[in-house]
C-alpha cells in the first residue's frame, strides 16, 4: 500500500470509525459481556446511527487545520457506506469472536516514533518519584530503563486547597501521583443530585489512569483539601511505556476480584480502584502468613498455591489443621470486620 492509500485509509478510520468504536468500547468495558460479538451487533443496531452522527458532528466542529467533511452530500454517502459495512459484517461475524481495544495501533493506525520528554528535576525529587512509582500497582512491573523514562517525563504540579485537579466527565490527558498533601475524590452517580464522597488520596497514591487506560472521560472529580504537590504523566508517554502491560495486569486482577465472593457486590469502578490497593506477596513453603492471636491489619487473596489454617487445640496445646485454602479463596477478613485478633494461623503451601 502506497503512502497516498495509507493516508486515505487513516483518514477514513478517523472520520468514520474511531468515534463509533470509542463509544462502543466504553459500553463494552462497563458491561463486560460474555458474548462479545452478539453484544456488539446488538449495540450497533440500537446505537450505531446515533454514534455515527455524533462522530460526524464532532468532526465538523473540529478546530481549523483538522480534517472535516466537505459537504452534507458527503455525509450522506458516508452514512450509506456505514450501513453497508455493518450489514456485510453481520453476515460474516455471526459465528466468530473478535476483540476490540480502546486505542488500537497497527498498519492503519501506526504508533509514531516516540521521543519522551525530559522535565528537569533535582536528584532528590527524582528519587522520591522513583520510590512512589516502585510501590504502585501500575508502575512496579516496569524495567529500570522504563522507570527512568517515566521519572524524567513527569511534571511537577502544585495545587492550593479547593483547587480542582480533574473533573468528572472531562477528557483525560494525564494521570497524577500524589507527592504530598491530601485530596478528596467524589462522584456524581445517576439519579443523584449531590456528589458522593468516595475516598481521600494521600502521598503515594495515584489517580486519573482510567481515562488513559480505556480512553474514556474522567470517572470522578478530585479536589485538593490541603496544599498538594502532584507529579503528572502525559498520555503519550503513558501509552508508549506503561499502557499495554498495565491493561493486561489490571484485567487479570479485576477478573480475579470479580470471582471473589466477598467482593462481588462491587461495581467496575470500585473493583478497578481496589486493584490499586493490592500488594503482591510471595511466601515460601511452610512460611507463616498470619499468626493466631495477633492483631490483623490486612486480609489476603490467594492467587497461586495453597495454604493451611492451623488453630491451637486447648486440650493438647498443639496446632491442628482446620481448613485448606486454594486459589481465589481468601482469609484474614474477620479480624478486619470484627476488629478481633486473628482466629487462626495460616501456613503457605506451594504447589
Amino acid at each position: 500500500m502506497n503512502q497516498e492509500h495509507l493516508d486515505q485509509a487513516q483518514a477514513y478510520i478517523r472520520n468514520n470509525v474511531a468515534g463509533i468504536l470509542e463509544k462502543l468500547t466504553v459500553d463494552l468495558l462497563e458491561e463486560k459481556p460474555e458474548k462479545t460479538v452478539e453484544f456488539m451487533i446488538d449495540w450497533l443496531e440500537k446505537h450505531g446511527d446515533d454514534a455515527y452522527k455524533e462522530a460526524l458532528r464532532r468532526i465538523k466542529h473540529r478546530p481549523m487545520g483538522v480534517e472535516t467533511s466537505e459537504s452534507e452530500d458527503e455525509d450522506d454517502e458516508d452514512e450509506e457506506e456505514f450501513h453497508r459495512i455493518i450489514e456485510a459484517k453481520r453476515a460474516t461475524i455471526k459465528n466468530q469472536r473478535k476483540s476490540i481495544s480502546a486505542e488500537a495501533y497497527g498498519h492503519y493506525n501506526p504508533k509514531g516514533d516516540f521521543q519522551p520528554k525530559v522535565v528537569e528535576k533535582d536528584s532528590h525529587t527524582k528519587q522520591k518519584i522513583h520510590g512512589l512509582l516502585s510501590n504502585s500497582f501500575l508502575f512496579r512491573h516496569l524495567e529500570e530503563k522504563e522507570m527512568n523514562i517515566i521519572v524524567n517525563a513527569m511534571e511537577i504540579r502544585h495545587y492550593e486547597p479547593g483547587a480542582t485537579v480533574i473533573k468528572q466527565g472531562d477528557d483525560g490527558y494525564e494521570l497524577y501521583i500524589v507527592g504530598s498533601g491530601q485530596l478528596r475524590c467524589t462522584k456524581l452517580f445517576p439519579e443523584k443530585n449531590e456528589d458522593t464522597f468516595l475516598k481521600n488520596y494521600e502521598a503515594g497514591e495515584y489517580f486519573g489512569e482510567l481515562a488513559l487506560l480505556y480512553n474514556v472521560p474522567r470517572a470522578a472529580t478530585i479536589t485538593a483539601i490541603t496544599p498538594a504537590t502532584l507529579y503528572s504523566l502525559d498520555r503519550e508517554c503513558f501509552n508508549h511505556i506503561v499502557k499495554d502491560s498495565a491493561i493486561r495486569n489490571r484485567n487479570i486482577y479485576e477478573q480475579f476480584l470479580s470471582e471473589v465472593d466477598i467482593l462481588n457486590s462491587l461495581d467496575n469502578y470500585e473493583r478497578s480502584k481496589l486493584c490499586d490497593c493490592l500488594k503482591i506477596q510471595i511466601f515460601e513453603q511452610g512460611q507463616r502468613v498470619i499468626r493466631e492471636g495477633e492483631k490483623g491489619s490486612s486480609f489476603y487473596l490467594i492467587i497461586d498455591g495453597e495454604a493451611t489454617a492451623l488453630k491451637v487445640n486447648p486440650a493438647t496445646e498443639k496446632e491442628e489443621p482446620v481448613m485448606e485454602y486454594r486459589p481465589r479463596m481468601y482469609f484474614g477478613e474477620l479480624a478486619l470486620l470484627k476488629d478481633e485478633p486473628r482466629a487462626a494461623s495460616i501456613i503457605a503451601n506451594v504447589l
